[in-house]
Formats: structure tokens, C-alpha cells, sequence
């Protein structure tokens, strides 16, 4: 059964190229935002000038000596490589809103505004990949992207996001807006009427009935103690699921999708093979609600056909099989089986590294 159907010849040059525009704002961004955060000037004390680095991260400042002609150079030189590099930035945004208008017109506009915005927002804050990972449906989405391809949308439709939480990692937030918030800080920058579900809940839930739901690996052994949540001030926990550890183990995803808006959405999700064989694990379960295991199905032998005929870099090998529990290897051979003898392998296209 096909699950997906390629892009046009104009619809990858659409994604390629607002892929690598996205790319060289991200790196530039991340470089502003770590050079010139913030600001520097002078500081009368005691008669005589010194100059000062503010950061915006902590809010602090300290001392670059008094005024000589070392420090004048140093401020001449920050503030002509800031305002620079503000304009360069201000250039690749102006492209960006070119190509996303392309995008929407070409259709390649996939994933929900809501979904890209909480993404780029968590990329922004530096805890996309390294805090968080994107599971369950909205993973497919970086899939797609890196083949190169359109899914049926009723395997991306939903109105929630399901995210990994590395317990191993502490939380580390960049805005003084969110860092004493935490996870639901950030959420509620992009919408404010996220609201945790309840007391102690590992969900939250905007005013439309969109749910963020937060996960983590089940500890082992099962009495083994372990933080909650991401950090102490945070409102929400994290549930804890079984059968996750080789999930967080197995190689990180990174693409780069495109939002209803036409703007990229970064996206790190696992390795698509992992994902793979945990769906159709999902699909097994006797308590799984039908609808979804059905759903579950499809997922797993739809990201397998982009695993068999785009990401060949990517096989069901031995050594990638280390990683699955033992009762997960026996499905490897009943997912491929329908693409075995298959001739229409093709090369993986250029997927692209991310974001704001």
C-alpha cells in the first residue's frame, strides 16, 4: 500500500530552499543571540568611564576595563558587528516571508500553527533535542519532511503533542519570562490559556481543547526514584511509560517541516525505525483504544515505506535492532515484510538541521 505521494519538482524546490534559508538564520540567530545579547556601554564611577557587557540570559554585567583605546576598540567592534548582523538577519527574514508564501501556495504547509509555534518557541529556549523530544504523531511530520514527501493527513490529524522528557537532563530555560515557570511558562507564551489539566498532571490544555502531554521513561528498576519534573517550580510532571528507555537511546531525528503558516518548524524526533516498531507495538496493546491502535498501524508501515524506499541509509540491520527490547525485535520482519523484493528504493533527499 502506498502511504505517500512525492513532491512535485516545484514543491522540493520550495522546501530545499526555504530549508536552507531557515538554516542560515537559525546559525545566525544562535550566533547574535550568544554575541550580542543584551548590550554594552559606559559606566561613570568615581570620575572615570568603564565599559560594561550586559547579558540578557542572566542579567548581569561585568567590568571590561576602564575607558582606553583597548576598550574603545572593543565597543566600536560590538556594536558595528551588532548592527551588522541585525541587518543580515532583518535581510533572511524578508526571504523567509517570501518562501513562505511559496510554501503555502505549493501546499507543502503541514504542520498545525499551534504544534509549530510551541516548537520553535521550545527550539528557541534550547531545550528542543536536548531536554525534549517529539513523539507520537507530530514525529511524522519530520519524516515526511526529510523524504521529501506528502503522507495522508490522516495519519498526521491531531489535536495534541506528546513529548519525551530525558529525565537524565535538567531543565535550563533562556528567558527571565519562562525560566521560573517552566515547562508551562513557555507553553503559555505562545498561547495564554494553557493551563495545566490539574494539580500534579502531566498535561496542559488551551482554551481550543489542544493538549501538550509530557513524558518520561519509567525508571528501572520501577522503585528507583527520580525527579518528576523538569525542574522544581515547574507545574507540570511527567508520566511515566514503560518501555521508553531504548527509545530515548535509539539516534535523534532532526528536520525541518513546514508550519500552516509556511514558515520551517524544527522537529527532533527518534530515529524513524524506533518509532516504527514502538507504534506497531502500540497496536498490539489489549487496552489501546481500537481507533487508535488502528491509527498506531498505519503510522508504523507508513514511516517504514519512507524507511525502505527513502532513508536506505537507514536499514533494519542487525546492529540498529540492539537498541529494541527483545519482545519489539520479533515485529522488524512483519513490518517489511509488504516492501521485500520492492525496486523503487530511492536516495534520500537533503534533509535540513533547524531553527529559530
Amino acid at each position: 500500500m502506498e502511504y505517500s505521494s512525492k513532491l512535485s519538482d516545484l514543491q522540493s524546490k520550495q522546501q530545499i530552499d526555504i530549508s536552507q534559508t531557515y538554516q542560515s538564520w537559525r546559525q545566525l540567530t544562535a550566533h547574535y543571540r550568544a554575541s550580542y545579547a543584551g548590550g554594552m556601554g559606559w559606566k561613570n564611577i568615581g570620575g572615570k568611564d568603564y565599559l560594561y557587557r550586559v547579558t540578557n540570559r542572566t542579567g548581569g554585567a561585568r567590568s571590561l576595563g576602564p575607558r582606553s583605546p583597548a576598550t574603545e576598540e572593543i565597543y566600536a567592534k560590538f556594536h558595528d558587528g551588532k548592527v551588522r548582523e541585525k541587518m543580515r538577519l532583518k535581510e533572511l527574514t524578508a526571504s523567509l516571508s517570501i518562501l513562505a508564501g511559496g510554501a503555502r501556495a505549493g501546499k507543502i504547509n503541514r504542520v498545525p500553527r499551534i504544534t509549530a509555534n510551541i516548537l520553535r518557541k521550545l527550539d528557541e529556549q534550547d531545550v528542543l533535542g536536548r531536554n525534549l523530544v517529539v513523539i507520537g504523531t507530530n514525529a511524522v511530520y519530520a519524516y515526511e519532511a526529510a523524504a521529501g514527501c506528502l503522507l495522508d493527513t490522516g495519519l498526521t490529524a491531531t489535536t495534541d503533542c506528546d513529548l519525551l522528557w530525558d529525565a537524565r537532563t535538567t531543565l535550563r530555560l533562556a528567558g527571565p519570562e519562562v525560566r521560573d515557570g517552566g515547562l508551562l511558562a513557555v507553553l503559555q507564551s505562545v498561547d495564554k490559556s494553557f493551563q495545566a489539566t490539574h494539580a500534579n498532571t502531566f498535561s496542559a490544555v488551551n482554551s481550543s481543547g489542544f493538549m501538550i502531554d509530557l513524558v518520561k521513561a519509567a525508571p528501572s528498576p520501577p522503585w528507583r526514584a527520580e525527579a518528576s519534573k523538569l525542574a522544581e517550580y515547574d507545574a507540570l510532571s511527567a508520566s511515566e511509560i514503560i518501555n521508553l528507555k531504548w527509545m530515548l537511546a535509539s539516534p535523534k531525528f532532526d528536520a525541518t517541516a513546514i508550519g500552516e503558516d509556511g514558515f520551517p518548524v524544527p522537529i527532533i524526533a527518534p530515529d524513524p525505525r524506533a518509532f516504527a516498531i514502538y507504534k506497531l507495538f502500540l497496536s498490539r496493546q489489549p487496552e489501546r483504544d481500537p481507533a487508535k491502535k488502528e491509527r498506531d498501524n498505519r503510522q508504523a508501515f507508513a514511516v517504514t515505506e519512507l524507511i525502505e524506499t527513502q532513508f536506505t541509509h537507514l536499514p533494519f540491520d542487525h546492529d540498529s535492532q540492539r537498541i529494541f527490547p527483545a519482545e519489539m525485535r520479533g515485529l522488524v520482519d512483519e513490518l517489511r515484510q509488504p516492501f521485500i523484493g520492492r525496486e523503487d528504493h530511492e536516495d534520500l533527499p537533503e534533509a535540513f538541521k533547524q531553527k529559530e
